[in-house]
């Protein structure tokens, strides 16, 4: 998660861009539809032709359609917001279309974690399955609210940095149950 605004009263942060994600949905979907387009115009050019090739070309237009219509649909950023003279941390869900919030009182947090999970998600250094992180809000009444995904050890310096730095902000303590590591410590306000 990014700062994205910073001042004496509030914090905010966010997840990341949903820019990428725009782009290569809206990249799959205009694929398919070109896709389509040659199976039709090759088939109202042709009598009888290759059905297969027309049927394999028609099948992946549809999929490059499904899978773009997906992207779109289904990608979301969370934005956190925690403003001091309201008390309230304001978690924001943004999909393409639409979005979801919800409202917390900064009374209800309960402490930041630091927890360590395993990935079949290739480490981008390693190429290999790795342990990865994850951040968590935890509540007093037991709920937990993850921050963004999940974070690979070669980024986790500047993800553990921002996470404290939200915890010293909502006067919460932050642990680190991921296992013990120099560059880490457990931060008690």
């Amino acid at each position: 998660m990014n700062v994205t605004r910073l001042s004496e009263d509030e914090l905010e942060l966010r997840d990341r861009s949903p820019i990428l994600v725009i782009i290569v949905g809206a990249g799959f979907f205009v694929a398919g539809l070109f896709f389509e387009a040659l199976v039709y115009l090759a088939g109202s050019a042709q009598q009888g032709g290759d059905a297969v090739l027309f049927r394999i070309f028609f099948w992946l237009g549809l999929t490059a359609i499904l899978i773009g219509i997906l992207l779109l649909l289904y990608d979301r950023t969370l934005i956190l917001n925690a403003n001091r003279s309201s008390g309230r941390l304001r978690c924001q869900w943004v999909r393409v279309f639409g979005s979801r919030s919800k409202t917390y009182l900064f009374a209800d947090v309960g402490r930041i974690e630091k927890r360590k999970i395993y990935s079949n998600d290739p480490d981008p250094d390693t190429m290999s399955d790795a342990w990865c992180f994850i951040y968590v809000i935890v509540f007093r009444h037991g709920k937990d609210l993850w921050l963004g995904g999940t974070i690979q050890p070669s980024r986790f310096s500047q993800e553990t940095a921002t996470a404290v730095q939200l915890a010293e902000f909502l006067n919460v303590p932050f642990l680190n149950l991921a296992g013990k590591n120099p560059d880490l410590r457990d931060i008690e306000l």
